[in-house]
């Protein structure tokens, strides 16, 4: 709370200040006024230059947060597509493998089916790519 005290020596100062305009000439009132205009004004100007100056950095920022925010994404969608090829990769990797069993057991009943048809190894080996080891383990 504002004590009486306080509030009496603010209105003296006014009054004081008041009292000192009053006694100048009105010349000199005129070139204060227009030095106070001229304060006033310049005050203004820093004050707009200021928050100007506030807006752009928070513009310029601003932008480069959403820069930043677009080249994370752009990371994370390619990152993404990196994942995806490779799992693509993968999985046909698994298929090809898949598929060469299923061939070589495919050749391994071929093989079998020869022979107990009673050809020879050497025959069975030649038309299946087999080695003679692996038709002699069936």
């Amino acid at each position: 709370m504002v004590s009486n005290a306080s509030l009496l020596q603010h209105l003296f100062v006014k009054l004081f200040n008041l009292a000192e305009y009053s006694a100048l000439s009105k010349k000199e009132q005129k070139a204060y006024m227009e030095s106070l205009k001229k304060y006033n004004d310049w005050q203004n100007v820093l004050d707009y230059a200021h928050e100007e100056g506030y807006q752009e950095a928070v513009l310029k920022y601003e932008g480069l947060l959403q820069e930043a925010i677009k080249q994370t994404e752009q990371e994370k969608k390619r990152a993404e597509e990196k994942e995806k090829l490779l799992n693509e990769e993968k999985k046909r990797a698994e298929e090809e493998k898949k598929r060469a069993e299923q061939e070589r057991k495919k050749l391994i009943e071929t093989a079998k089916w020869l022979l107990s048809l009673g050809m020879s190894i050497d025959t069975i080996s030649e038309k299946t790519g087999l080695t003679k080891e692996e038709i002699e383990k069936l």
